[in-house]
């Protein structure tokens, strides 16, 4: 039997064969991609989150800066400002989680550093979880992230630093402070989001 219809078949063949690998191993890849998106969302949503911790802290001394100014200029005492509860908040946090290390009360240099630390790691990790939610809810970006700021802000200001006894409640807090927290948690809101879709697009 001769090879040459063989041969003629082999390479009528190949084109489609070809084609049939390619298309195999770019829906492998995109699959292997797919379940790295998680990942990918932790990584820009902690991106985010630090970005965010940042915007919300220059917003919250901006803030306390302008209270205090305001009160001076009325004659009286100066207002708290926008940030000192969170700062006293997170300054306590700190001094509890280092006295079973340090065995002594942090100075007061200690526990600004603690306090922004906490700060710092708690509003970055919440970008994390933000980030790893928006990959499987896309509603949780609702609002470019100001839905979650907000949601944020209650759950931790109003209910957890209370109910850990790191603040006072809420109906003991002055409203300006409801108002400055609220609106400061907003902006770090937008920012995560904002920096994990740039980030997210480039990961």
């Amino acid at each position: 039997m001769s090879s040459a219809p063989i041969s003629h078949a082999l390479r009528e063949a190949a084109p489609t064969l070809a084609g049939w690998l390619r298309d195999t191993t770019q829906a492998g890849l995109r699959s292997s991609a797919d379940r790295s998106a998680p990942w990918r969302g932790l990584g820009a949503g902690l991106a985010g989150g630090f970005a965010g911790v940042v915007a919300m802290t220059i917003l919250q001394t901006g803030l306390g800066r302008a209270q205090r100014a305001l009160a001076r200029a009325r004659g009286g005492e100066a207002a708290s400002g926008g940030q000192d509860d969170a700062e006293s908040a997170t300054a306590l946090a700190a001094e509890r989680m280092s006295r079973p290390i340090v065995r002594r009360p942090l100075n007061r240099r200690e526990r600004r550093i603690g306090g922004s630390l906490v700060h710092l790691g708690f509003g970055t990790a919440m970008g994390g979880l933000y980030g790893l939610a928006a990959e499987e809810v896309p509603a949780t970006t609702a609002g470019r992230g100001a839905a979650f700021g907000a949601a944020l802000m209650v759950a931790a200001d109003e209910i957890l630093v209370p109910a850990l006894h790191l603040a006072p409640g809420p109906r003991r807090t002055p409203l300006r402070r409801h108002a400055s927290a609220l609106a400061a948690h907003l902006v770090y809101g937008l920012v995560v989001d904002a920096v994990r879709v740039r980030v997210r697009a480039r990961i």
